[in-house]
């Protein structure tokens, strides 16, 4: 007869609500994603009442991360029963977010696909009107040593590059999280650049969007927004926008480059060759 107790944690009997909600897998998984909630199984005795609720009820639940998370636990369960493989919680999240964000672009409605994509047409990087400073930023993950390398450069009309500025914080696998923290660099850069006013660019559209005011978040990313928010009265103008990722490569090179750095760094003027070599 097979066994009625749950063979990964010994402490609950083994049922659908219990490996993919109670299951300490589950729940380490649960309690650190962006969704920031520990569920109860109690809460949900089958998993279609889940989705509904994280689609209907709870306004900080995105059902796309709900399912990916609930596949990815469940993948990750099956890989332990029966492979033996143990897959940390942390790289489990990183993934879950991953696929619910290309859900979401697959699911966004005709026009505003068709809208982004006349957007992506502009393949290169514009500068801004004169006396205004660009400021392009960008995030890159490490997944295996659980860093965030961020990436800042500022320009100015002329396409001149006034400051270049790399840094690595610590990571737990939340990519719109470190994008954020990206763009609060980018703004501390343009501070010791002397800017008054800037055009922030970022090709991260959710943290563009909470700056924006156009969504809200109650994950941690909500802390960073805020700093963000405050930084900004720094500035006498300040726009932030989304840039297609091709429009937005000198950042995502920097942000690579700050994960082979110990100490950030911000460069005014002269740079040294490795970070003149990403400008080439």
């Amino acid at each position: 007869m097979q066994e009625a107790i749950c063979p990964v944690c010994r402490s609950g009997w083994e049922n659908i609500v219990h490996a993919l909600v109670d299951c300490k897998i589950a729940r380490k998984v649960w309690k650190n994603s962006p969704l920031g909630c520990v569920l109860q199984g109690a809460n949900f005795p089958d998993v279609i009442i889940l989705l509904h609720s994280a689609h209907f009820q709870q306004k900080n639940m995105s059902s796309e991360l709900v399912a990916s998370l609930l596949w990815i636990i469940w993948s990750a369960r099956n890989n332990l029963i029966f492979k033996g493989k143990y897959d940390d919680p942390m790289i489990l999240l990183a993934k879950a977010v991953t696929v619910a964000e290309s859900v979401k672009r697959i699911k966004k409605p005709e026009e505003e696909f068709l809208a982004e994509q006349n957007n992506d047409q502009q393949s290169q990087w514009s500068p801004p009107e004169e006396g205004w400073l660009k400021v392009n930023v960008d995030a890159a993950m490490d997944g295996v040593n659980y860093l965030a390398g961020l990436g800042a450069v500022v320009k100015n009309h002329k396409g001149v590059t006034i400051a270049a500025a790399v840094s690595t914080v610590k990571s737990s696998g939340d990519v719109e999280l470190s994008e954020a923290k990206a763009v609060l660099w980018g703004m501390q850069a343009a501070v010791k650049a002397g800017a008054t006013s800037i055009i922030l660019e970022s090709d991260s559209t959710g943290v563009i969007e909470l700056i924006n005011n156009k969504r809200s978040t109650l994950t941690e990313t909500f802390w960073v927004i805020f700093d963000i928010l405050e930084t900004k009265k720094i500035f006498q103008n300040f726009k932030a926008q989304h840039v297609p990722r091709m429009c937005n490569f000198l950042a995502h090179d920097l942000a690579k480059l700050a994960l082979k750095k110990s100490d950030p760094c911000i460069w005014l003027d002269e740079f040294p060759e490795d970070v003149l070599f990403l400008f080439s």
